[in-house]
């Protein structure tokens, strides 16, 4: 017998393109309930959120937390796996034969991910410091249940304003040695980094140097965020 959350979970994917729109359509209303979904989740945490005005902006809007600003990705999914990229070709106005733009997600243009699953309206909070290091396009929602409801992550990261800035402008991975150690001494609170070859469990990856030092860090920082 199915769990009440099964079942929850297939009946609303049950109600998926009822009206029965083309796959381009269908797609693209659907990709704009998921954002609707992701701001309605933000908004019950007690964030606030602000959208783009032009449509090619590189992040999906802006999420204020405790007066810090973070540019902010959304994707939706109603697979078992989640796009970690940018620029990918939407609509019958973009051209098959024109090169893809597609590229993983980068810090240049957002500094979080939140993905959502549009059947059941779980949520995915991921640093796009962390989907670098992963240099994959998409990821098995079974490997990244690490980062499943972490909706507290912006707040304590907002916690300590100076630090936060210092990681949104630069990762982990730019710090000079004084500002890493003032981000662990920060948000650490009294506890080192571990020292694991993958301390998100994100498939059978093994992670080193420069790498291994970030996830480590973010790790730290996940932990107290609780």
């Amino acid at each position: 017998m199915a769990s009440n959350a099964e079942a929850s979970y297939s009946g609303w994917r049950s109600t998926f393109n009822i009206t029965e729109r083309t796959e381009g359509t269908g797609r693209s209303i659907t990709g704009y309930g998921a954002e609707s979904l992701i701001t309605g989740r933000a908004l019950v945490c007690g964030y606030n959120l602000f959208f783009k005005a032009w449509r090619d902006s590189k992040y999906d809007a802006v999420l204020e937390a405790n007066k810090v600003l973070f540019r902010v990705e959304f994707k939706g999914t109603s697979t078992r796996s989640l796009t970690l990229t940018s620029g990918g070709r939407a609509g019958k106005q973009i051209s098959r034969l024109a090169g893809s733009r597609e590229q993983v997600l980068s810090t240049e243009d957002s500094e979080i991910l939140i993905g959502i699953d549009s059947a059941c309206g779980i949520c995915w909070i991921i640093p796009t410091e962390i989907i670098m290091i992963l240099k994959k396009k998409q990821i098995s929602i079974t490997q990244i249940d690490s980062f499943k409801e972490k909706w507290r992550l912006m707040f304590f990261l907002a916690s300590h304003p100076d630090e936060c800035r210092l990681l949104l402008s630069k990762g982990v991975s730019h710090l000079t040695e004084n500002e890493y150690e003032a981000v662990v001494k920060a948000y650490g609170r009294g506890r080192r980094p571990k020292t694991c070859d993958n301390p998100f469990s994100i498939g059978k990856h093994v992670f080193s140097g420069i790498n291994k030092k970030a996830l480590n860090v973010w790790k730290l920082i996940y932990d107290e965020a609780k």
